[in-house]
C-alpha cells in the first residue's frame, strides 16, 4: 500500500464548514485503513483478506438534493445537463410542458444559484456609482460634526503584517482619529457575530473558514499572517474586545485630546474621553451588522450635532441612509472611496433628486435584486431593476412595502411577480413567473439554458421571503432591540442536519413526480432492454442512475460517472 501526499486547490466558496468537515474525513479514514493493514501484516494474519472499499465522497457530491418520488428516493446532483434530461423525459412522455416548467427541474434554481450551491452575485457597487453621479460631490461640510466609522471596513484596508497586537491597536486608533479629523465626536462601530446568521454564506465566500483562530489575543503577540486574521469571525470578536480594552487605558485616552470616542464591543457601547470612560446604555443594541448600527449612533449623535458623516464604502449604508434621511434630524453625508479618490455624498440632496418614493422603495429593491445575504437574478443588473421600478408606481409601492412587516402580503408578491416578468421580457403582458418561464422556453424552441429563464414561482417566493427579511432588518435600523424572528421560521432559510443555516431554494419538488420516477433506472449489473426503465422509455441512462458506465449512457457521461462511482457515498460497507 502506497500513501500519496498531494494538495488540491479549492475556490474560497467551497471552503465552508460543512465542506471542510466532509473532505477532511478521507484523510482520517485512509490513515486508519493504512494502520489497520500494517497491523495485519505485523501479526501475520489476514494478508489475503479483502480490503474494504471506503466509499469516500468526491467533488461530484458537493451539491446534491435527495428527493422522494412515488416509488423511490432519488439523489439529484447539480449538473448542467440535468435540466435538458428532464425536458427530454417530459417530451417523450407527452407531458404538459407548462406544468413541467412550473418546477426548477434541478436541485437548485439556476437563475438564482451556482452549481456549487452558492448565491448568484451582481455588481451592487454599480447602483451606488449610478446614484453618486446624480449629484455633485459635497464641498463644504460643517466642522462641528460627528463622524461614524464602519470599523471593520477600516481594519480591512490596513496591513498588520509583523506587528504586535499592541502596535496594531495603536494604528487602528490613529486611523480612526484621522478618519474623524475635524469632528468633535467619533464613533467606531463594529459588527457582531451570531450563530444563526444569514451572513454565514457570504462569510464563507469571503474565506472566513480559512482564517486564523486565536484562543487569546495578547498585546506582545506578533501577527505573522495578517490577511488570514480578519478572515475568522471568532478572531474578529476577540480583536474587538482587545481594542476596546486597550483604548480604555489612560495612555490611549490622552490621544483623544478634546474629542469624544464611542466604541462598540458586542452589544455594549463605551464612550471614552481624555478623563474617563463609561458604558452608554442608550446605545446598547442587538444589531448584527455595523451597516444598521451606524444609524442608531447617527440618531444618538443628532441630538447634539447638525452634521453627521458616515465613513463607509458599502452600498447597503447608502441605501439605508436614503431611506432614513428624513427621519434623522441632521444633515447626513457619506464619505466613500480610498486615499486616491474620496467622495463626499450629500445624502439629503441625493434623496431630493431620487424622490421620497424611490428612497422608501430602495431597501426592498436592493435586497431583492441581490445583496450580501440574498442572491441576485442571473443577468439582471441593479440599474435595470431601479429604472423599471422608477417607471411604474405599482412596482414602486410593492418594494416600499417589502420589509415593512416580517411576512410578504399576497398582493405584494403578485406585484413583484409581475415585475419579474417585465424584468425578463420588458413588453410582456404576462404577470405569472411560471407562465413566462414556459413562454420563454417555447419562444426559444427549447434551445435555452435554465439560468436564462426567470425563476419559477416556487423559487421566486422563497427568494422574495429572503429579500423581505433582509429589508425588514434594514428598515428597523433605528431600533435598539428589534424583534427579529429566526430566519429559518419560514423566511427563506432552513436548518440542515447539523443545525447550520442554509438557503431554502424551493418548497416543492424540483420536478413533477412522473419525471422524477423516470430520471433514473435501478439496474444493478447491466441495463437490458427488457427491464431498464430508461431503455424502455427510449432514454439514455444518466449520472443519476444506480448503475454507472453502462452501454446505454452517453460516452462522456459514462466516463464522468465511472470516475464518481470509484469513490461514491460515505458508508464503510
Amino acid at each position: 500500500m502506497i500513501r500519496h501526499v498531494f494538495s488540491v486547490y479549492l475556490p474560497e466558496r467551497l471552503r465552508g464548514r460543512t465542506f471542510l468537515m466532509t473532505y477532511s474525513t478521507p484523510c482520517k479514514k485512509g490513515e486508519a485503513a493504512y494502520q489497520s493493514f500494517q497491523k495485519r501484516l505485523k501479526e501475520g494474519t489476514g494478508f489475503y483478506d479483502t480490503v474494504k472499499k471506503l466509499n469516500l465522497k468526491t467533488f461530484g457530491k458537493i451539491k446534491q438534493k435527495v428527493v422522494k418520488a412515488t416509488n423511490k428516493e432519488i439523489v439529484l446532483r447539480a449538473d448542467s445537463q440535468l435540466f435538458a434530461t428532464m425536458i427530454l423525459i417530459a417530451k417523450t412522455r407527452n407531458l404538459d410542458m407548462q406544468l413541467v416548467l412550473c418546477h426548477p427541474l434541478g436541485p437548485l434554481p439556476w437563475s438564482l444559484a451556482n452549481v456549487d450551491g452558492s448565491m448568484k452575485k451582481t455588481n451592487k457597487v454599480a447602483l451606488a456609482k449610478h446614484m453618486e453621479g446624480l449629484v455633485e460631490p459635497a464641498d463644504n461640510v460643517d466642522k462641528r460634526s460627528a463622524t461614524i466609522i464602519d470599523a471593520m471596513a477600516l481594519i480591512q484596508k490596513m496591513h498588520g503584517e509583523n506587528e504586535t497586537f499592541e502596535e496594531l491597536s495603536d494604528r487602528i486608533l490613529a486611523a480612526a482619529l484621522h478618519a474623524g479629523q475635524g469632528s468633535e465626536r467619533i464613533d467606531v462601530v463594529f459588527d457582531t457575530y451570531t450563530e444563526e446568521s444569514i451572513k454565514a454564506a457570504e462569510r464563507v465566500n469571503r474565506g472566513s473558514n480559512e482564517g486564523i483562530s486565536f484562543s487569546e489575543i495578547r498585546p506582545a503577540h506578533k501577527i505573522m499572517n495578517w490577511r488570514r486574521l480578519p478572515a475568522c469571525s471568532q478572531t474578529k470578536e476577540k480583536l474587538v474586545v482587545f481594542l476596546a480594552e486597550s483604548w480604555k487605558h489612560e495612555i490611549n485616552r490622552e490621544k483623544l485630546g478634546n474629542r469624544t470616542l464611542y466604541v462598540t464591543c458586542g452589544e455594549k457601547c463605551l464612550v471614552l474621553t481624555r478623563d474617563r470612560w463609561k458604558l452608554v446604555q442608550a446605545l446598547e443594541c442587538s444589531h448584527e451588522e455595523a451597516d444598521t448600527r451606524m444609524f442608531l449612533h447617527a440618531k444618538h449623535a443628532a441630538t447634539h450635532y447638525k452634521t453627521i458623516i458616515l465613513v463607509a464604502d458599502d452600498t447597503d449604508v447608502l441605501i439605508i441612509s436614503l431611506q432614513l434621511s428624513r427621519t434623522i434630524d441632521s444633515q447626513l453625508f457619506i464619505r466613500r472611496g480610498t486615499k486616491v479618490r474620496v467622495r463626499m455624498i450629500d445624502v439629503g440632496k441625493l434623496a431630493a433628486v431620487l424622490g421620497s418614493g424611490v428612497c422608501s422603495a430602495l431597501p426592498g429593491l436592493h435586497a431583492w435584486s441581490g445583496c450580501d445575504t440574498v442572491s441576485a437574478l442571473a443577468s439582471q443588473g441593479k440599474i435595470k431593476t431601479l429604472k423599471l421600478v422608477q417607471a411604474n408606481d405599482l412596482y414602486l409601492q410593492a418594494f416600499t412595502d417589502l420589509g415593512s412587516s416580517w411576512n410578504v402580503p399576497t398582493d405584494v408578491f403578485s406585484s413583484i411577480q409581475a415585475f419579474t416578468c417585465q424584468l425578463y421580457a420588458r413588453n410582456t403582458k404576462i404577470v405569472g413567473a411560471n407562465s413566462l418561464h414556459y413562454h420563454m422556453f417555447c419562444a426559444k424552441k427549447g434551445q435555452i439554458e435554465s439560468g436564462q429563464l426567470p425563476p419559477c414561482e416556487d423559487s421566486l417566493i422563497q427568494h422574495t421571503l429572503r429579500a423581505n427579511y433582509q429589508a425588514a432588518i434594514w428598515r428597523r435600523s433605528l431600533e435598539n432591540l428589534p424583534d427579529v424572528p429566526a430566519p429559518s421560521a419560514g423566511h427563506g432559510w432552513e436548518l440542515d442536519d447539523g443545525g447550520s443555516l442554509k438557503i431554502r431554494w424551493m418548497a416543492g419538488l424540483p420536478a413533477p413526480d412522473v419525471v422524477l420516477n423516470l430520471i433514473s433506472c435501478t439496474c444493478r449489473r447491466t441495463c437490458r432492454p427488457s427491464d431498464c426503465s430508461c431503455i424502455l422509455n427510449g432514454l439514455k441512462c444518466t449520472v443519476v442512475c444506480k448503475l454507472q458506465g453502462c452501454s446505454n449512457m452517453v460516452q462522456d457521461d459514462a466516463i464522468v460517472a465511472q470516475d464518481a462511482n470509484d469513490s461514491d457515498g460515505d458508508s464503510d460497507d
